[in-house]
């Protein structure tokens, strides 16, 4: 009876750590559309902090065993709702990733190629920067 609580415990604290994961992963993606990609430190830092608590969990979930132990209906229905709230963590992630490359790559493109002055081109390619075909002698006339 005590594995049956102490798994029981363990699911229920595993899910419990999915649920707030979830609400950070939601924390972190209105934060970067209000923010245009960019996160704070204490943020990411609070973000980092479950790590330890994810290693702790999964620690705990590797020794109920593997996929071959039977596990009654409840602690099966458990670990489907765990399975269902890490899908829409990754979910989540995957936008949030989305949000983040957004704002980081486009004001770095938008910094290195928005001040392009007039004639700049022409003279990387070997122009002036004149009007076009102003420094070359123009075919069939002399």
């Amino acid at each position: 009876m005590t594995e049956v609580n102490n798994s029981n415990e363990i699911l229920n604290a595993h899910l419990e750590l999915l649920k707030e994961l979830h609400a950070l992963f939601l924390e972190e993606g209105a934060l970067l559309r209000t923010s245009g990609g960019r996160l704070d430190e204490n943020f990411l830092d609070r973000k980092r902090s479950y790590l330890t608590r994810l290693d702790t969990s999964l620690s705990g979930l590797r020794s109920l065993g593997g996929s071959g132990v039977r596990l009654d209906p409840d602690s099966a229905a458990r670990v489907k709702d765990a399975r269902n709230r890490l899908l829409q963590i990754l979910m989540l992630d995957r936008e949030n990733e989305r949000l983040l490359l957004k704002g980081t790559v486009s004001s770095t493109l938008q910094q290195q190629f928005a001040p392009v002055l007039p004639g700049r081109v022409a003279r990387a390619y070997g122009g002036t920067g004149g009007s076009p075909g102003s420094s070359r002698e123009q075919p069939g006339v002399e």
